[in-house]
């Protein structure tokens, strides 16, 4: 009795399994209302050094770039090398231009 108990379950499992795996399946399809996006990371020691704020909110807004990223690398060496007054300038203009923008780092 047992036994035909245990082998009735097993047939029903199966019976289910069949059922779900016979089902058709639909791709999702994407919303084309939605824009892609395509993020940047900068170092934040180029920011004020390599390039102005306003050339690197420039080129973020031309290549519609979103998120941005700012990137201390490894912060015990970029810390020191990092021209805050121009972060903060670029940080203005990416407000400014509605872009978020995120912070990031690791150590050495």
């Amino acid at each position: 009795m047992r036994r035909n108990s245990g082998l009735t379950v097993c047939v029903i499992y199966l019976i289910a399994l069949s059922a779900l795996l016979s089902r058709p399946t639909y791709a999702v399809v994407p919303d084309s209302r939605t824009v892609p996006t395509r993020g940047i990371a900068v170092l934040a020691s180029s920011i004020g050094n390599d390039f102005t704020p306003e050339s690197l909110a420039d080129f973020v807004q031309q290549g519609k770039f979103s998120p941005v990223v700012i990137d201390w690398a490894w912060i015990t060496y970029d810390w020191d090398r990092t021209n805050f007054k121009a972060v903060n300038r670029f940080l203005e203009l990416m407000a400014a231009g509605n872009v978020p923008v995120a912070a990031m780092s690791h150590r050495r």
